[in-house]
């Protein structure tokens, strides 16, 4: 963590921190396998998805595996 330093900012050290820390291991339940068990195609879609479930993660908005899964059926209809 030896990025932190170049910054004096206590904030952005802060962000950094926690980044390195907490939030870049976050990753989705589902998988791109799962996509693809579910009949997407292969598609940009696929990134799609994924980014905004572990955005929602990230962000609080989900907490749960179930709360995943609803996200996950919203936006596959989205794709359809």
């Amino acid at each position: 963590m030896q990025f932190i330093l170049l910054t004096k900012d206590p904030e952005l050290r802060d962000l950094l921190r926690r980044y390195v820390t907490q939030w870049a291991d976050v990753e989705p339940i589902t998988t791109g396998n799962d996509l693809r068990k579910m009949g997407l195609k292969p598609s940009p879609a696929y990134g799609q998805i994924l980014n905004a479930l572990r955005d929602a993660w990230l962000d609080g908005e989900i907490e749960t595996i179930e709360e995943e899964k609803q996200l996950l059926a919203e936006l596959v209809s989205e794709v359809d």
